[in-house]
């Protein structure tokens, strides 16, 4: 019985406890084949104490965690392939599902944090999000973004890491059970059905709220202009407020976007 399954290089990969598994080349139902051959099974235990927690194939080797360790299975056959451990951060098995690939990169959810991993040493991309403390989370990349669903302190979210910007945003706070990548689409399971994220235009109202402009965000006591660049769709309508000093909000700007004004710039 395997606890985390996996396929790579044409065998089946998994953990249970403190052992790592891997099948018989091409024949994912026979671990027990011992031959002294290259096509052989496969078994190795680690040298730290703890069960294994998940695993994922990245580039040329397998990743296996535990709640506080990292190890790297390299090689190509039986007689040498070696589990090195890495300074890689360690995952909790809640956050199993949370693998998302993109430009090379791996990202995960692990109990410190959310983490960026290329082959070397991970860094944490969750500090802007850290009072969230996201556990028990699912998560995937579409090329562009990455997914990630948890339980965080103000209840279940979804949030959404923009890679090339850097930028972490709040999509919804539905109840995600899976996510997937497929068909150049991202496919989420939820309570009620399947979903798959769409380019179209929204036909519901969403709002962004800013964190306060004060005088050490851009070292600068007053603010004169600040811009807003946004991509809207055929009749949006958009309203921009502002509250000085936490007083009451008031509008400063309102702008429909009739189809002949669609992709024009407003300020």
């Amino acid at each position: 019985d395997l606890s985390h399954v996996i396929e790579y290089n044409n065998r089946l990969w998994g953990c249970e406890g403190n052992v790592i598994y891997a099948s018989k080349l091409g024949d994912p139902f026979n671990f027990s084949v011992y031959n002294m051959l290259s096509t052989d099974s496969f078994s190795v235990e680690s040298s730290t104490l703890g069960n294994f927690t998940a695993c994922v194939p990245y580039g040329s080797h397998c990743l296996f965690f535990k709640d506080n360790a990292c190890f790297k299975l390299m090689g190509t056959k039986p007689s040498n392939f070696q589990l090195i451990q890495s300074i890689t951060t360690g995952m909790d098995a809640g956050s199993m599902h949370s693998f998302g690939i993109c430009n090379g990169k791996l990202y995960y959810c692990a109990a410190t944090g959310v983490y960026e991993y290329s082959g070397g040493v991970n860094s944490c991309i969750s500090a802007p999000i850290e009072a969230l403390r996201i556990k028990n989370a699912v998560g995937g990349c579409d090329g562009r973004s990455y997914y990630l669903y948890g339980q965080t302190t103000l209840g279940p979210r979804l949030l959404v890491y923009d890679i090339a910007h850097r930028l972490w945003s709040v999509a919804d706070d539905k109840t995600v059970h899976c996510i997937s990548y497929f068909d150049n689409k991202m496919w989420f399971c939820m309570d009620n059905g399947l979903y798959e994220r769409s380019e179209g235009n929204c036909d519901r109202e969403w709002f962004i709220t800013f964190q306060p402009f004060t005088e050490k965000s851009y070292k600068r006591k007053n603010y004169s202009r600040i811009h807003i660049c946004m991509y809207l769709g055929e009749n949006s309508r958009v309203k921009v407020e502002i509250s000085p000093d936490a007083k009451v909000w008031r509008e400063v700007k309102s702008v429909y976007l009739s189809e002949e004004y669609v992709n024009k710039y407003f300020e």
